[in-house]
């Protein structure tokens, strides 16, 4: 008779639990202990203490950056962000979603749903983590919270994220665990399976409010409610242009899966065929503002052009897809936003009080969240604390 380990017991019986009673009830449990060889894998690097965010002056000059468009398809417009003066470097960087595909990165679970891991593997290469990454796997789906810059061959080092999967705390078959996983406890899983690791990064956070959630918020019941907004508008979209039964959604409550799918895909794509070039190959470009039916959304900015490059086909999926879930049913006329009106969003007065915090040893955020917007700006400790992202979203 083949014997199953305790700690697979442990794991199918706390697995049994959540799908009784969904992620919101076992925020604090912890997955089952690691085994000698997985802990020496998950040295992870000690979080810095928490401290209270310190009091700062924060200014951004309007005219730091020269605004054109728009850019329109339907109720989406783009500007281009550009910055003729942007200080090229030449260390490489990849993107969450680059370095997660080359598996130049890991990403790992800890048995906190708000406490992830991550690693960078490659030598050579830092690796950009942006606020609103969703990453695909592992116990559950997260968010992740924070912007990170990961140096080469960095140890484990914390991540700070949201469930954005209420009704799963289990093994996911298309994610490559073995049948006995899925389906039942009674056989030993497979060696080579690791429950713990997520395996992919292709979509980010779909609206303002949810981005919001995460940063500003910072609480989980919102980010729960937003993404149940969200799912629900897109499953509306979608049934209304006749497009089809979706597994929008779907039973785990899963947001990359909502993200992904078919018909939400069908749906965002026009979008992303018609503005996909504009932000593509430009010189100077650094970033980009939206509105969606005539209304200012949100602002990304980056250091490079090269970060941004990399960055605008998973942001513009993104910003797509939150065109379709708030497309009216039938277009109203709206006031065009102007460029100067977007420069004057991506100004912010020197008068402003903000907040300083050290995220770990290489990133400071500065925040200020006032009543019109919140702006966040992530520096670089290794670079004199020079600005890498800018970030703005619209109240």
């Amino acid at each position: 008779m083949r014997r199953t380990s305790p700690r697979w017991v442990a794991a199918c019986t706390l697995a049994a639990a959540v799908l009784a009673g969904g992620c919101a009830r076992f925020e604090g449990l912890r997955a089952p202990e690691l085994g000698q060889a997985e802990r020496a894998q998950q040295q992870v690097v000690p979080a810095r203490p928490a401290t209270p965010p310190i009091p700062v002056p924060v200014g951004v000059r309007g005219d730091e950056m020269v605004v054109s468009g728009p850019f329109r398809h339907e109720n989406l417009a783009v500007f281009l962000i550009r910055n003729p003066d942007e200080k090229r470097t030449a260390r490489k960087v990849l993107t969450l979603e680059e370095a997660m595909a080359q598996k130049k990165v890991e990403v790992h679970e800890t048995g906190e749903v708000q406490q992830l891991t991550i690693r960078n593997l490659d030598p050579d290469v830092d690796i950009f983590v942006q606020s609103g990454d969703i990453v695909r796997g592992g116990k559950q789906d997260r968010v992740l919270q924070k912007d990170l810059l990961l140096s080469a061959k960095a140890g484990h080092v914390p991540l700070e994220s949201f469930c954005v999967e209420s009704g799963r705390w289990n093994y996911r078959s298309e994610l490559g665990a073995p049948a006995s996983v899925v389906i039942g406890c009674g056989a030993s899983p497979d060696a080579s399976f690791r429950w713990d690791r997520f395996v992919a990064s292709s979509n980010s956070l779909a609206t303002n409010e949810l981005k919001r959630a995460v940063r500003v918020a910072k609480d989980q019941r919102e980010v729960w409610s937003e993404v149940a907004k969200v799912q629900n508008a897109l499953a509306g979209k979608v049934a209304r242009r006749g497009l089809g039964d979706s597994s929008i959604l779907n039973a785990s409550g899963s947001l990359e899966l909502s993200l992904s799918d078919a018909m939400v895909r069908k749906a965002a794509s026009a979008y992303e065929k018609a503005l996909l070039e504009v932000g593509s190959g430009q010189a100077h470009v650094v970033g980009f503002a939206i509105t969606i039916n005539g209304r200012l959304n949100s602002a990304e900015g980056y250091a490079t052009s090269d970060l941004f490059s990399r960055l605008w086909p998973k942001l513009l999926k993104a910003a797509a897809i939150e065109a379709v879930a708030k497309k009216p049913e039938k277009a109203a006329a709206a006031s065009p936003t102007s460029v100067d009106r977007v420069r004057d969003f991506l100004a912010i007065p020197a008068s402003t009080q903000g907040f300083r915090e050290d995220v770990d040893g290489r990133i400071r955020l500065v925040t200020a969240d006032g009543a019109s917007k919140f702006f966040a700006e992530t520096r670089d400790r290794d670079a004199g604390f020079a600005w890498v992202h800018r970030s703005y979203l619209a109240k």
